[in-house]
Formats: C-alpha cells, sequence, structure tokens
C-alpha cells in the first residue's frame, strides 16, 4: 500500500479494541469522524490510513492520543521483541560467552527494546 503524503499508518486493531472497550456505536463514529462506514471499517481492517485530520478527531472520540494510536500492534511488539533476545542469544553463544537469559533481558530494558508490558514481568521472574 503506497502512502499519500498526508497518510499515516495507523494501528487498526487498537481502534477496534477501543472502540468496544468504550461501546461507542460506529454511527457515533461516523457522525464525529465524517466520513463514510466504509471508510472507517477499511481504517479498522488496516486497508486504508486516515488523514491527518481525521486520526486526530478519531483519537478524540475514542479518548485516546494519536500517539498511542500510531504504535505498533502487540503482535509487532512481540515478535521484535522475541527477534532481538534470540538476536543478543545467539551473539552470546557466537562469543563463547554463556548463554545469560537475564543479561539478554537487561540489555533489551536498558536499550528500550523490550515492550514494557514485558519489563515487569521479566523483572518479576528474575527478581524472585
Amino acid at each position: 500500500m503506497k502512502l499519500k503524503e498526508n497518510e499515516i499508518v495507523i494501528n487498526g486493531r487498537k481502534m477496534v479494541a477501543l472502540r468496544k472497550a468504550k461501546k461507542l456505536k460506529m454511527k457515533t463514529i461516523l457522525n464525529y469522524v465524517g466520513c463514510a462506514r466504509s471508510t472507517y471499517t477499511a481504517y479498522e481492517l488496516g486497508y486504508r490510513n486516515p488523514s491527518l485530520k481525521n486520526l486526530g478527531k478519531i483519537a478524540e472520540i475514542l479518548g485516546t492520543t494519536t500517539d498511542d494510536l500510531l504504535k505498533p500492534s502487540d503482535d509487532e511488539s512481540l515478535k521484535a521483541f522475541k527477534n532481538r533476545l534470540m538476536e543478543l542469544l545467539n551473539e552470546m553463544e557466537e562469543a563463547g560467552e554463556s548463554v545469560d537469559l537475564k543479561k539478554a533481558t537487561d540489555i533489551m530494558v536498558a536499550e528500550g527494546s523490550m515492550p514494557p508490558e514485558l519489563q515487569e514481568k521479566i523483572k518479576e521472574i528474575f527478581i524472585n
């Protein structure tokens, strides 16, 4: 999908989750944003990206920020996390070091490549 100059890539899954959590009717959102049902549905399915103007309206009615709607989905974050963790563990093995999961996760926390929701879980595992 080629983006136009005034378009961005939105996280449609997050839009759906927020809409359902707020129990918003589609008609309410459509009236507020000012777009057709097919257009909004295409945003949620990831087939189309909103203009910056519509992104602001969508964020406002969903009670979130535009930044939050632009964040990658959890699936993408977890995939990146897994890939980086495996990369670090392989580097340790290739360097002849012992493979140390705690050290690898400490590195990931320091470089910011670990999703925040996993940082607490990892801390709990290694602290206890």
